[in-house]
């Protein structure tokens, strides 16, 4: 019965952050504001990660509970790019080692959660 509950969002905020190969980062405290991200920087993305927090109120008990949602995207050809002085690993290792994207689900109730 729990899954069929509709859930009530208390509050909900997001974060962009993008980091770049060089060591930077650029933190936006929205979707909406990172779209209009300054374009003349020419250094190639690495990851993209968007964070959403949000507190749930569960119907029934009426206990208000904390949800994150981490998402990680990365960049395979600017990691290979960063990488090229790296000659200790074989090139196929370090194209291997790297993962397209991760997806993370922070959370209190299990059946809420999903």
């Amino acid at each position: 019965m729990q899954h069929f509950e509709q859930y009530n969002v208390q509050t909900s905020n997001n974060s962009v952050n993008l980091y770049f190969i060089d060591r930077t980062q650029i933190t936006h405290s929205s979707f909406e504001k990172s779209k209009i991200l300054d374009k003349s920087k020419m250094i190639p993305v690495e990851n993209f990660q968007l964070l959403y927090n949000f507190l749930i109120i569960l119907p029934k008990t009426k206990t208000v509970q904390n949800y994150v949602i981490d998402i990680n995207i990365h960049s395979r050809v600017a990691i290979l790019e960063k990488n090229k002085e790296d000659r200790d690993t074989p090139f196929i290792f370090r194209y291997i080692n790297t993962s397209t994207g991760l997806v993370d689900i922070k959370f209190v109730d299990y059946s809420v959660a999903n």
